[in-house]
């Protein structure tokens, strides 16, 4: 079909006028009711991570923590089997470990997240006569009525 015969409808409230930044407490985050972490991977990763938390001015603790990259298929195996504490450990000492750094963030503060609340604007109602510019219509009941009319027009043919 060719595209300038064609018409699209849409109903759009765009994030830069139908929205603003929020503080955490405005969205109710659970950030700061329950505080979080954020764990990574010792290297030069981490430490640009420690670098960014230390200039975001928020209280933090630091911990380091050897995990090993196990998979939930083994977990399974090794509880479901009933091994020993010392058949586990044996079989863990064989496994790849990884330090990870652990960075908690205490409860009360602002979390990292851009939050965004709505202004409770109207939606835009926009309409688009094949490649011409979207219009905006004025009312809803314009938008509905050229959306119908539209549709009859494409069945009728």
């Amino acid at each position: 079909m060719d595209p300038r015969l064609s018409k699209s409808h849409r109903i759009v409230a765009p994030i830069s006028s139908h929205r603003r930044r929020a503080t955490c407490d405005e969205v109710s985050c659970k950030y700061l009711r329950e505080g979080w972490n954020i764990v990574v991977e010792e290297g030069p990763q981490s430490e640009q991570v420690i670098a960014q938390v230390k200039l975001s001015g928020r209280r933090y603790e630091i911990t380091r923590q050897l995990s090993y990259s196990l998979g939930v298929r083994k977990e399974l195996e090794l509880v479901r089997t009933k091994k020993s504490v010392e058949e586990i450990q044996e079989w863990l000492a064989l496994q790849d470990e990884t330090m990870h750094t652990v960075i908690t963030f205490p409860p009360g503060q602002q979390c990292f997240k851009p939050h965004s609340v709505s202004l409770h604007r109207p939606p835009l109602y926009l309409v688009r006569d094949g490649l011409q510019p979207y219009r905006q219509l004025a009312k809803p009941e314009d938008w509905v009525d050229d959306f119908q009319s539209h549709l009859q027009k494409t069945a009728n043919q």
